[in-house]
């Protein structure tokens, strides 16, 4: 890189960052910027701050400076309080063992949790909206945090942070539901950042998340995190596409994190309607160190598989059941304020998992509702009087809804006559629209519908809509 680049480059990262008055690196730094290049007999100088204030290292290298060329070594002496350059210590050098070096003993395999969230390294669980991701995470933040058994299986304590990117209010309320409904004891080492660092751009937050994190463990004097669950990835794009260079970029900032802290960090992440499998770059799943999937199987139930893990068994199931805490009445709108609260966690067996008891008969309206969404986030169409139609979600046309249904074989009939082929595929599209409507999962006026939670208007894809695992009244 030439001067005329470096000293721009330090010129933005003095700008970014700032330079400490008291701090000699800070001063070489600053120096530099006003070098010129002359072109031969170059020395490398390595920049290593120890100044309180900035960690310029790490500036540095945000603003894509490695290593800064000096003209000679006078020159290097100059700029470096008149000694000569310094020679690499261990702290500049990668780690190397030899063979018969390398050690492993039996108690150094330490998952987070025996054989379902593994040591360190950057995991992903993913499920379709309403299948209540949030919630056992929470059941799995608590368990870490509290050093108990989740599910019969040995955990590995530790403090236990959740960047909650959606629903905040929501979230201190299932908290405080699980604490209290738990009987959590004081002191468990469980923080909750509510905010949408941005991991989806190369300089990003997460330099800052890295700094928050910190400062909240200092406060009570804890050791690194064990476990950072971000939920959602989508929220923490920073407006980047999720199938581009934006999950590059959150798979680099996310193990940079796991690098940071030596620590596991799981990230919550929606799947397509239409699809069960991870949404966005096809870079995420060779990146993580395990897959977990998740589907409701019962109104207040559901079923996790570990579908991959890098060291661990795959395929192993578990269902986790929920119960509804109460916490009373709402004072001003005289209503019950309650949510979901994660009870019990268990292995299921293999047969089990695989279906072979009689499978539950899947309702018309359930194979439905993913096609609606679907039918939005893909032919959104503008309501003609925005006073009487939503706001933030978008809508689209009932035919369309209709049509989709009609080709994916949802609402079918076989008669020859036009007229009861017409007819009965009026009446079964008419029952999926009622029993939607019974479940306030479908709403329409004229020639319009949407769904009340999403997907947003502008999406061209539902990536990145607020994650409606609860009904609104849980949120």
């Amino acid at each position: 890189m030439s001067a005329a680049g470096i000293a721009s480059r330090l010129g933005a990262a003095k700008t970014r960052y700032g330079w400490s008055a008291t701090c000699p690196m800070c001063q070489q730094l600053r120096a530099l910027t006003l070098s010129e290049h002359k072109g031969s007999n170059k020395t490398i100088f390595e920049p290593n701050c120890d100044c309180s204030e900035h960690n310029v290292r790490e500036a540095l290298v945000t603003e894509g400076i490695e290593r800064i060329e000096l003209l000679t070594t006078a020159e290097a002496r100059k700029f470096n309080g008149g000694e000569a350059p310094r020679q690499p210590s261990p702290d500049d050098l990668f780690s190397a063992e030899f063979l018969d070096e390398i050690v492993f003993e039996l108690d150094d395999d330490n998952d987070t949790i025996a054989g379902v969230l593994p040591e360190d390294g950057l995991a992903v669980i993913h499920g379709k909206p309403k299948t209540k991701k949030s919630f056992v995470v929470d059941d799995w933040a608590m368990s870490v945090a509290r050093g108990a058994l989740w599910a019969g299986r040995g955990v590995t304590q530790g403090p236990v942070v959740i960047v909650a990117g959606e629903g905040g209010k929501g979230r201190r309320k299932r908290l405080v539901a699980y604490r209290k409904r738990h009987n959590v004891e004081k002191g468990v080492p469980l923080i909750l950042i509510i905010a949408r660092p941005n991991l989806g751009t190369r300089v990003g937050d997460r330099v800052k998340l890295n700094k928050s994190i910190e400062a909240a463990l200092a406060k009570r004097g804890l050791p690194p995190p064990r476990l950072i669950i971000i939920d959602t990835l989508s929220s923490t794009m920073g407006g980047e596409d999720q199938n581009k260079q934006g999950m590059s970029n959150f798979i680099d900032n996310c193990l940079a994190i796991v690098a940071h802290f030596g620590c596991l960090v799981l990230a919550v992440h929606h799947e397509p309607w239409s699809a069960e499998r991870l949404r966005g770059n096809s870079e995420l799943p060779g990146a993580v160190v395990a897959i977990i999937h998740i589907v409701n199987s019962g109104k207040l139930e559901a079923q996790i598989t570990i579908t991959d893990t890098k060291d661990d068994e795959d395929g192993l199931s578990f269902r986790v059941t929920f119960e509804r805490f109460e916490f009373g009445e709402h004072p001003k709108l005289k209503r019950p304020v309650s949510t979901l609260v994660a009870a019990t966690a268990e292995p299921v067996s293999a047969e089990e998992a695989e279906g072979t008891d009689k499978p539950r008969k899947v309702e018309k309206w359930e194979q439905a509702l993913p096609i609606l969404l679907s039918t939005l986030a893909d032919f959104p169409t503008d309501p003609p009087n925005k006073r009487q139609y939503p706001t933030t979600v978008a809508c689209t046309r009932i035919d369309l809804f209709r049509r989709e249904l009609e080709t994916t074989g949802i609402i079918k009939s076989d008669a020859d006559d036009p007229k009861i082929k017409e007819g009965s595929l009026r009446k079964a599209f008419s029952r999926i629209r009622d029993d939607l409507q019974d479940r306030k999962l479908y709403c329409e006026r004229d020639k319009l519908c949407w769904h009340p939670e999403g997907p947003r208007k502008g999406h061209a894809s539902p990536a990145g809509e607020t994650d409606p695992d609860v009904a609104p009244s849980e949120a």
